[in-house]
């Protein structure tokens, strides 16, 4: 069992300076990729660089999946995202604002 971290850029640049937001799944997945749907537990998920978690930093796993909302900042920068449950942590998730 392990845990992945997918962003949804929607096929977009992740913009600075204008609120533009994006999604951040956790998926807890098995050995073959595949998402454990009766998985249960919360995810709590760190961001660093120039932007923000907005709302539930620790929200519950669904279906085997954990979302997030973060919100870029006023720079460009580097942004790093990282998620944990229990014993499960991802590896970091890392994009660049525009």
């Amino acid at each position: 069992v392990e845990m992945i971290l997918e962003a949804d850029l929607s096929g977009r640049p992740w913009e600075s300076g204008v609120k533009d937001g994006i999604f951040v799944y956790a998926k807890i997945v098995d050995h073959n990729k595949q998402v454990i749907h009766d998985f249960s537990g919360q995810v709590t998920f760190e961001v660093s660089g120039d932007a923000a978690l907005i709302g539930d930093t620790s929200p519950p796993v669904e279906g085997g999946i954990a979302t997030a909302l973060i919100m870029a900042g006023e720079e460009p920068d580097e942004i790093t995202l990282k998620a944990v449950s229990g014993s499960l942590q991802s590896a970091p998730l890392i994009i660049r604002t525009k």
